[in-house]
């Protein structure tokens, strides 16, 4: 199966911000990267927690020319989104602009992309409207927060770190606890990438790590799928065999019509992001011909 061989000239995406108003009145920052020339689909990524949306409009540039529209936004509590992060919230909130990008335009495919963490509240938007969707792509995806790290796992990496001293606070002890996961993300003890903790339920969001939010085992989709990872991925243990065939396993328990592709990368697809982008980009090659759902 091949790629399109419709190529756009490389130009900068133009970008487009503007406010969206969820189910109970927050105001989150919502960014479009427009493509140049004919829109194929809408790409809705949900963000990364401390991430911003900025991340994927240089990440997916490469979908960007090839015709997609790529939609992500800002966590409450991230920037100029309004609110207190929870994860929860989050849950909600993406299905909110999902059914507004599906409202708004009824006649344009609308694909899913989760990355990481980004993945939860996809799986919960397919728990509840799975129609609204048409394609969807996971990328070294999560089920839920355990899966970075266990309290036990955590509590390991904060003492091979600090020893048996207390933390000063919660977001002391998180920052050290992320350096061991996330080193290359800018954190301290007031904030973790672009999320200060004084814009965090605290502890709402401790208590969503310590009992985690599993998708729920009901749903199946038969909406076609393609699942992408790192065979490299120590976060996600998939550098084990037992541990790829069961995450494999997982999903397609889930999904009947399912793709996998993998790299030989770790977590974070270092170094080969854009040829994940061709891989995305020959799945979703026929998106214009696939019908769309009726009675939004």
């Amino acid at each position: 199966m091949q790629a399109p061989a419709f190529t756009p000239p490389l130009r900068k995406p133009a970008i487009e911000r503007k406010q969206f108003v969820t189910h109970d009145g927050t105001r989150i920052m919502v960014a479009h990267f427009y493509p140049h020339g004919q829109e194929r689909g809408i790409l809705l990524i949900p963000p990364l927690i401390g991430g911003s949306f900025i991340l994927f409009g240089r990440q997916f540039g490469y979908l960007v020319r090839q015709g997609y529209r790529v939609v992500s936004f800002n966590y409450r509590g991230h920037d100029l989104s309004e609110g207190r992060f929870s994860l929860l919230e989050t849950f909600d909130d993406v299905l909110d602009i999902a059914r507004h990008l599906r409202n708004e335009f009824p006649e344009t495919p609308l694909v899913a992309l989760g990355i990481c963490s980004g993945s939860m509240p996809i799986f919960h938007v397919l728990d509840k409207e799975p129609e609204i969707l048409t394609r969807l792509v996971f990328v070294n995806a999560i089920h839920h927060l355990q899966q970075t790290a266990t309290p036990i796992q955590a509590v390991r990496m904060y003492v091979r770190r600090c020893g048996l001293h207390l933390p000063s606070s919660l977001g002391a002890a998180a920052t050290e606890v992320f350096e061991e996961i996330f080193p290359d993300i800018d954190k301290g003890p007031d904030h973790f990438g672009i999320l200060h903790y004084d814009r965090v339920a605290m502890s709402r969001i401790s208590w969503e790590y310590l009992i985690p939010r599993h998708p729920n085992t009901r749903f199946r989709s038969d909406i076609p799928t393609l699942c992408v990872y790192g065979r490299h991925d120590e976060m996600l243990k998939l550098d084990d065999a037992d541990q790829e065939e069961a995450y494999r396993r997982a999903f397609e328990e889930r999904f009947s019509n399912i793709d996998f592709d993998t790299f030989a990368s770790d977590h974070f697809m270092t170094g080969i992001k854009e040829d994940v982008a061709r891989s995305i980009h020959q799945f979703l090659h026929d998106l214009s011909e696939i019908p769309l759902p009726t009675g939004f």
